[in-house]
């Protein structure tokens, strides 16, 4: 039993004099340096950077917040009736399934009643009541949306470039990007032209 406490502590001892000699070392051989690269840096750039938490203006952040529903839009929508309105279920008529299978093979969902549904067409507020009274900050950057697509049924396109730009507050979006991604349909070449324009 001594045995085996005489070498935990030479053990303890061993170790201990070698975590003090690689922090001794490193401090000699690390801060020369690293002082000497920071003021390298401060000389050749201008002051070095401060942290944001440090610095003055840190402090003077509008941290508002605010509530960015716009309720007269949703009090709109909610009144609206119509083929697929309020995200409701719809479906064609027999005189309007003429077209339906040759649209179902080229894009692989039902795009002639996607034709019938309003391009700003009104969506229900499905989110959480918690969600709902959130607030967000006053200030916030502007924002560029991309929306990527290859050979996409125009109506939806169309419908989700109408999303983004009625639902989201006018200053805060800067544009929407639809960029194509090679299609082969002769809709999306047309989309090429009016953007080249």
């Amino acid at each position: 039993m001594k045995r085996n406490v005489k070498s935990v502590f030479k053990f303890l001892a061993l170790a201990g004099a070698t975590a003090a000699v690689t922090v001794l070392l490193f401090r000699l051989i690390r801060n020369p340096d690293i002082t000497r690269h920071a003021t390298l840096i401060q000389r050749e750039n201008g002051p070095l950077p401060v942290a944001p938490e440090d610095s003055d203006d840190f402090n003077k952040v509008d941290n508002t917040k605010i509530d960015w529903h716009d309720y007269e839009l949703v009090k709109k929508d909610s009144m609206r009736k119509g083929v697929g309105e309020q995200g409701k279920p719809a479906h064609l008529t027999v005189a309007e399934l003429e077209g339906y299978d040759e649209l179902y093979k080229v894009n692989g969902f039902n795009a002639a009643l996607s034709d019938k549904i309003a391009i700003d067409r009104a969506l229900p507020d499905i989110r959480h009541k918690g969600c709902q009274a959130k607030k967000y900050l006053k200030k916030l950057g502007t924002v560029s949306v991309i929306v990527p697509f290859h050979n996409e049924h125009w109506s939806t396109l169309l419908r989700t470039a109408h999303s983004v730009i009625n639902r989201s507050p006018p200053h805060l979006l800067k544009e929407v990007i639809l960029v194509d991604d090679f299609s082969s349909k002769e809709m999306m070449k047309a989309l090429e032209k009016i953007n080249s324009q």
